[in-house]
């Protein structure tokens, strides 16, 4: 797990478009979301992960013990949520009222891909990310 403490941000994104109008983001908001980089990053107290990011409306601070679902509000929308440590690996499953989606992070020194998909979707979304 040597992504822990690691400040990660995005320089690369692949196929958004598509995926994101079928998750219902109004057309008129897609080049905001796509010209959103974010960052992340990963620490560990315990039993206990912190997660940190930014959503368009600012920092979002997450705390999680790896495989317990718990209640999350992402983009204005209530979700349950489980996230899963397995060495280097980390994947969110979201689920809320309107769709299921799944993020999986693969870590690789100071390289990160996410690759974002959502059930009932052929596709995928990737994320690029290096550390700073």
């Amino acid at each position: 797990m040597s992504f822990l403490g690691k400040e990660y941000k995005v320089y690369k994104k692949e196929n958004c478009d598509d995926l994101l109008k079928y998750l219902g983001v109004p057309e008129d908001q897609l080049e905001a979301v796509n010209s959103f980089n974010p960052t992340e990053k990963f620490e560990k107290n315990g039993d206990t992960y912190v997660y940190y990011t930014q959503e368009v409306k600012g920092p979002v601070e997450v705390k999680f013990k790896s495989g317990e679902e718990f209640d999350y509000v992402l983009m204005d929308e209530p979700t349950r949520t489980t996230i899963v440590v397995d060495g280097n690996t980390v994947t969110q499953t979201t689920k809320s009222a309107k769709n299921v989606t799944f993020y999986k992070r693969e870590f690789n020194g100071d390289e990160l891909v996410g690759t974002f998909w959502a059930e009932g979707f052929d596709g995928a979304y990737k994320f690029h990310y290096k550390a700073i």
